[in-house]
């Protein structure tokens, strides 16, 4: 087991990967990292453009639901056909 868990932390160092780096192996997560980092960039743009504060407030808001998606924190309809789909309770 330990051989196997050092040749794994070795792939990812040498992919630029080290131990304290964040992996995402779920298409979903990395899709939600993706948006949240997309809006946050949005933020900085209308801050530093003067844009209203009411603006970045909701870039913001909405890059916490993207996380909390992943978190479980905020968990959207279309998250949860997502669930379902996959794991059908009852068969």
């Amino acid at each position: 087991i330990h051989t196997i868990i050092n040749e794994i932390r070795n792939l990812f160092d040498s992919m630029g990967q080290s131990r304290s780096d964040i992996v995402l192996t779920n298409h979903r997560h990395y899709v939600q990292v993706e948006k949240a980092i997309d809006k946050l960039k949005q933020t900085v743009f209308v801050l530093e453009n003067s844009e209203p504060m009411e603006i970045a407030c909701t870039l913001i808001r909405s890059a916490m639901d993207d996380i909390g998606e992943i978190t479980g924190d905020c968990v959207s309809d279309t998250l949860v056909e997502t669930i379902f789909s996959r794991f059908c309770i009852g068969k």
